[in-house]
């Protein structure tokens, strides 16, 4: 057969005018009318034996030292405009167009990455810098370059016959004994007490600290030390400032709690409670859309600077419940605390898993809750199902028959999920 193929393209060639090679040519001897290219050097070439590059064409055999494979982008780029950049923690380098990279101190970093990589910060005016060359600002909740003195504590700044400390005025107290699970609390109230204080005797006596807060103009922010979550003693932090506690005006206010996990980074620490997060959101859903706490999905969580969102990653290994209420009483504040002893005794656990712990009357979240807020059946179920549409608004991971699974031990519960699952 091959003959006769042959055979053919002679005959019906014999009339055509014979092939002329260019004088720059990289074509073989038997050239058979394949398409062409001509390369960035002015040779033709078989087109299926280049690489395209902007419009401009090279050679594999003879130009490979003038382009690489871009690992990014996935495509060919010219080796001018390459650079090997770090592409994680684990310092693993990755070729890529040099566009897609930071330079920073004399190293080059992928630009989508720098969020994720512990060595960099992004700092106050929104460069990008090294860690180790930067601190961070309590006060500002900011990082700065260690050349940049605005972001320090300045004492002289405090007014000494004020009556509250100045806003983040970096006072904050640590009384977690180095344990693992450590909690703090902002109580913003917006009227100040009607009894005397002294916020240097307050301070001293108890390490809450009494500041100032843009929020709540005529009121004051409380914050607490920093506590062992497990802290027997916990409550007895909060009894001697009880009488800022119990101040019932709270317009604008807002009851943001810290956490950190010991050894572990913040975005480690919110992966392992994400399962928690459609319940908290449920039990603060009048907050959940709002500016200063929006919910967002998990990897948004991560990722975005934004300081005015439901759950925030610091710097410090710290996440902040932004969405958290305003703290109306004591016994409001003793409810949180045993929240979250629950929450951090449960890590890591799914969104399912919550369910049935919130559906087991003999599990101590189904108690704390049940026995409180949500006393009333139908309202309990109305959070539960409140939860079940911020997962399946936000993240949507679980099927209709999961849920209900999960929820089968709640009577009468089956038409709330199909209202929420439609």
């Amino acid at each position: 057969m091959n003959w006769l193929i042959k055979y053919l393209k002679k005959f019906m060639s014999e009339d055509k005018e014979p092939f002329v090679y260019p004088e720059l040519h990289r074509l073989p001897d038997d050239y058979d009318g394949e398409a062409t290219v001509v390369t960035h050097d002015g040779y033709t070439c078989l087109e299926e034996y280049t690489v395209c590059i902007n419009g401009t064409y090279y050679c594999v055999d003879c130009d490979s030292h003038l382009y690489v494979w871009d690992e990014i982008d996935d495509e060919y780029i010219t080796y001018e405009d390459s650079i090997e950049a770090i592409y994680d923690n684990s310092g693993t380098v990755k070729t890529t167009h040099i566009d897609n990279t930071t330079c920073i101190e004399d190293t080059y970093y992928l630009k989508n990455k720098l969020g994720y990589l512990d060595c960099i910060v992004q700092l106050h005016n929104g460069d990008w810098a090294l860690r180790d060359n930067c601190y961070y600002s309590e006060r500002y909740e900011e990082w700065y370059d260690d050349n940049d003195d605005s972001g320090r504590d300045d004492d002289d700044d405090d007014d000494d016959d004020s009556v509250l400390f100045d806003y983040h005025s970096n006072n904050i107290q640590d009384f977690s004994n180095g344990s693992k699970f450590k909690i703090g609390f902002e109580i913003e109230k917006s009227q100040m007490p009607n009894f005397y204080f002294d916020k240097h005797d307050i301070l001293n006596d108890t390490g809450f600290v009494l500041e100032r807060d843009g929020s709540v103009d005529n009121g004051f922010e409380l914050i607490s030390p920093i506590l062992d979550l497990y802290d027997q003693g916990i409550l007895s932090h909060f009894e001697k400032v009880r009488g800022f506690i119990d101040i019932p005006y709270v317009e604008n206010a807002g009851g943001h709690i810290n956490v950190s996990i010991k050894g572990k980074s913040s975005e480690d620490t919110l992966l392992s409670l994400t399962g928690w997060l459609p319940l908290i959101y449920a039990l603060y859903k009048g907050r959940a859309n709002g500016s200063y706490s929006k919910a967002k999905k998990v990897n948004k969580l991560l990722v975005d600077t934004d300081k005015y969102q439901s759950v925030r990653t610091k710097p410090n290994d710290v996440v902040e419940f932004r969405i958290i209420s305003a703290v109306k009483s004591f016994d409001q504040l003793e409810f949180r605390i045993a929240l979250f002893q629950i929450i951090f005794e449960n890590l890591g656990i799914s969104f399912l898993e919550v369910l049935t712990l919130l559906t087991n009357h003999k599990h101590k979240l189904n108690i704390l809750l049940t026995k409180s807020v949500y006393k009333d059946v139908e309202k309990y179920h109305t959070l539960i199902s409140t939860a079940i549409k911020f997962e399946r608004d936000l993240e949507g991971i679980y099927t209709v028959g999961q849920i209900e699974k999960a929820t089968k031990k709640l009577k009468g519960f089956n038409k709330k999920i199909k209202e929420v699952c439609v």
